[in-house]
Order: C-alpha cells, then structure tokens, then sequence
C-alpha cells in the first residue's frame, strides 16, 4: 500500500500498525523516529554509545517510557481494561487481542518490508528532513510526537495525513475525547492533511459514533488521572485506527485520497481541560454500572 508510517513509538502508532495487518494491509514503509534525548527532562540518552548500539538503546527507553502508563492500568486494573473491551465492542470487536498485541513484544519490523530507524531530536532534526527528501513519498501517516514544522510540510510531493480524535471543523484542538462528550454528546474522528493551522487542514474522512459508556462500578472506580489515561491509552488510539481502516475502506490508494476545505469559521480550537471539567467528561463516559 503506497502509504509511509511516520511512527512515534507509542500506543497511537502500534494501533494503526496493529490494525492493518488485522486488515491484511502493509504500508510501503515505516519511518520509526527514534528520540535522541528524554522526553522528562531533554537530556541525551547514550550518547557516549556507537551510532547503532545508541539508537537501539534509545528505541528502548522510547518503548519503556510512552508505553508506560497502558502496561500499569493493565497490570493494575484488569476489570477496567475489561470494562473498555465491551464499551467499545461496536466499533472494534476484538480490543482485548489488539491491546496484546500493542503491548506486549512488539517489533516494527513485522509490519512492513521496509523500515528506516531515525535517530532525531524531533521534527525540527534535519536529518528527517533529508531522509523525506531523498524518499519522497506521496503520503504519510502522522502518528504524534509533536508540531510538524513548516519546512517539512513544504516538502513537495509530501502530505502529512493526521487522525484528529474530533469531527472537524466542529471540535478542534486538544482532549478531542472529552470536549466531543460534552459538547457533541459522542466521540467523533477526522482524517485530514496537516497544514500551518491547528486541525485545520482539508478534510478526507470525517465521522461520529455511538456515544462512549465504560461501566465501573463506584466501590472499584479509579482516581480520574487513571482514567484519563485509560483513555488515551485504550480508547483513543483504536477510534483513530478505526477511522483510518474505515477511509481505506472506502479508498485503498491513499495516493488518490482528495481533502475538502474546512469552513474554519465553524467550530472551536479546545485546549486542554482543565481538572474540574476533566471530572465531568469522565463521569460521563465512565458511567456507574453497579
């Protein structure tokens, strides 16, 4: 499939992968961004390590650290892990194999035939720039890790596809999950080309789904910071790889995937919430089922 994974190790990347070879799909290529230094405190990890040893070590500190808090919930709240896999059945059946597969021995290399590892800073690094200039492909899947830098998005016959956990132009910006339960009622998603703006870019694939209930019970219930990372560990990742096999669905050549404009005088760009409201949106979705 003429598609590249610009994959930022974590569950939002193991999820897309995850679910297109459960598709019987192989994206072209992966470019796996391997981080140079610590996302805690910016400082160099392995440095005084050859070019290769280092980028080893670094890919696992990547996978200790992104993958952190989704291996403790598991470890630790089993019934809520539960909870997930039946409150999100409708739009993925089998949650419980995808979240065994995304957590436990996960090797990029299975998923597809071509796979580039990238020592980087970020995406200001240069030298993915010039892999993507030297590699042009038509279409890359964004998978998070930060701001995608004008120089990149100026790279002709290069288009940055993001999945925005928001039906755009309606909810933009960040906790797509939470602001969509309380402002729309339910979850929705959109796959759209990156630009300068925030989720502004043209639309490809836009849709909603039911509204999102996790039953736990009151006696069992977990503080709202486990939640809220329940939630961007189990839930969100699979709605963005749903939406994107529900694109491919319709369109198997991303190549020929054709955006439309946003009307950006529609809708509003959320920031993060803040904890009070927080707590409301996880009530919502986190409902009592005792």
């Amino acid at each position: 499939m003429p598609l590249t994974i610009l994959a930022y190790d974590g569950p939002i990347a193991r999820a897309y992968l995850c679910g297109l070879r459960k598709a019987g799909l192989q994206p072209e290529r992966i470019i796996l961004l391997v981080s140079s230094t610590r996302s805690d405190n910016g400082h160099s990890i392995g440095r005084w390590l050859p070019a290769g040893l280092r980028t080893i070590y670094a890919r696992q500190a990547q996978d200790l650290s992104h993958n952190y808090w989704p291996r403790q919930v598991r470890r630790r709240y089993p019934d809520l892990v539960t909870a997930v896999v039946n409150g999100i059945a409708e739009w993925e059946a089998n949650a419980g194999e995808l979240y065994d597969e995304m957590y436990g021995h996960f090797a990029f290399d299975q998923y597809s035939d071509h796979i580039e590892y990238l020592l980087v800073e970020g995406y200001q690094d240069p030298v993915l720039a010039l892999s993507l200039q030297n590699h042009p492909d038509k279409t890359l899947l964004y998978t998070g890790g930060g701001i995608v830098p004008r120089q990149l998005l100026d790279i002709r016959g290069v288009r940055f596809l993001h999945i925005h956990p928001g039906y755009l132009p309606h909810v933009r910006g960040a906790d797509g999950l939470l602001w969509s339960t309380l402002v729309r009622g339910r979850p929705g998603a959109t796959a759209f080309f990156l630009d300068k703006g925030i989720d502004a870019g043209d639309v490809v694939f836009a849709w909603e789904v039911a509204p999102l209930r996790i039953a736990v019970t009151s006696r069992n219930r977990p503080d709202d910071q486990t939640l809220y990372r329940t939630l961007f560990g189990f839930v969100d990742p699979v709605l963005r790889m749903r939406t994107l096999l529900r694109l491919l669905s319709d369109c198997s050549d991303p190549a020929l995937f054709a955006g439309r404009a946003q009307d950006l005088s529609v809708g509003i760009t959320y920031h993060f919430m803040v904890d009070e409201l927080r707590a409301v949106a996880l009530k919502k979705i986190f409902a009592d089922g005792a």
